[in-house]
């Protein structure tokens, strides 16, 4: 049986629709990228722009000839609709790292030192520039993974379901001292949460399940990052914010 979707319509849901009547909708422009769809009576509301494929699907009345069961059939074969995965920012890709990385290596290889601080600079550069952690909402599910000089050793997931709550430790707040130090602090913010965002931050949001659990879902010092992330996992999750 597919996937059943329903429609944001002022405020109530109105559906279920299958996959292929969803993208009927969206091709008569009866929904726009802005409409809040979910799949299943339970899922999370998303925006429709964010349903992967749904814009882009061909029409199943444009081969005129083409009789109603072919049109049938290869309705039933095309996929369902999957709403992309939201990575909490800052976004860690892996190919500017290495962009980077093979810069830093060429820059040490054609120096005038010798071999055992060449390998040195080369290993702190590959530990420093690949080992970092990663977070996204995926589909029904959170997800966290992290990467130790450019190998992934960790991959968790929880159901979004199993949460009741999302927790932080800080309330919004901009410290004195950066009013004089504005620049410097807003460089390096962005340096510590995108190149060694191991090594952690004031900020953190946690996710909290039914048993007390708690999972740490996002950490950096960036208050920019904090608001932003705070704010998708609202919107994706639906859950309450408490302030520790």
């Amino acid at each position: 049986m597919g996937a059943e979707w329903y429609v944001d319509v002022k405020g109530r849901a109105k559906g279920p629709f299958t996959a292929t009547q969803l993208r009927t909708l969206a091709l008569e422009n009866r929904i726009s990228g802005e409409t809040r769809v979910r799949q299943g009576a339970d899922g999370r509301w998303v925006a429709a722009s964010r349903v992967k494929g749904l814009f882009e699907a061909k029409d199943p009345q444009a081969d005129g000839g083409a009789e109603h069961g072919e049109v049938a059939a290869n309705n039933r074969d095309q996929p369902s609709p999957e709403t992309e995965p939201l990575a909490l920012v800052p976004d860690r890709r892996v190919k500017p790292r290495l962009i980077v990385l093979a810069c830093l290596v060429a820059l040490a290889l054609i120096a005038t030192v010798g071999w055992p601080q060449k390998v040195f600079f080369c290993t702190s550069m590959v530990f420093l520039l690949g080992t970092f952690p990663r977070y996204c909402i995926n589909g029904q599910r959170f997800e966290r993974e992290f990467v130790f000089m450019f190998v992934r050793v960790q991959n968790k997931s929880w159901r979004l379901a199993s949460f009741e709550a999302i927790e932080t430790d800080l309330e919004f707040q901009l410290p004195a001292w950066t009013i004089i130090f504005l620049f410097l602090n807003w460089f390096l913010v962005r340096l510590l949460d995108y190149l060694v965002p191991w090594a952690g931050g004031k900020y953190r949001i946690l996710l909290r399940d039914g048993e007390g659990e708690r999972i740490l879902a996002w950490q950096g010092n960036g208050e920019g990052s904090f608001r932003a992330n705070l704010q998708a996992l609202e919107d994706t999750t639906g859950l309450p914010v408490e302030r520790r």
